[in-house]
């Protein structure tokens, strides 16, 4: 079971918060009209894709340390979308709100939890032969 939980919630970080900001990165590449910012965006999402399936590759072999650097990226997401948000709010001369950037750390933050403080911590814990 703990197993379940440590993938599940691994692979589902990734696909949120790693994952999907590289598609849409790419995708802004191809149907704007000044990409640079794009480009940008896409190498920063490239190398944080490479970092958390490294990361990935290291928790599934049960090494404790991925897990670490994995929700370094998650949490990098985190950060780049509340400086987006407070540049747009700061360009638009609006009220800067922190309902949004909540929304997206709530699941991160829970995820780390469950997997630092509860039972799944215990998947790192290496069986020793007897």
């Amino acid at each position: 079971m703990k197993e379940i939980m440590v993938y599940g919630t691994v692979i589902l970080c990734f696909f949120c918060y790693g994952l999907w900001p590289f598609i849409a990165s790419a995708l802004l590449v191809f149907i704007s009209d000044d990409p640079t910012l794009d480009i940008i965006s896409l190498v920063i999402w490239s190398i944080a894709v490479t970092i958390q399936i490294i990361a990935m590759w290291q928790i599934f072999k049960r090494n404790s340390k991925g897990l670490h650097l994995f929700f370094s990226v998650v949490f990098l997401y985190v950060f780049l979308y509340a400086g987006d948000s407070l540049i747009v709010s700061l360009e638009s001369n609006a009220v800067f709100s922190f309902s949004n950037i909540i929304n997206k750390a709530i699941y991160p933050l829970f995820a780390a939890w469950a997997l630092y403080f509860s039972d799944a911590k215990d998947f790192f814990i290496k069986p020793t032969e007897s």
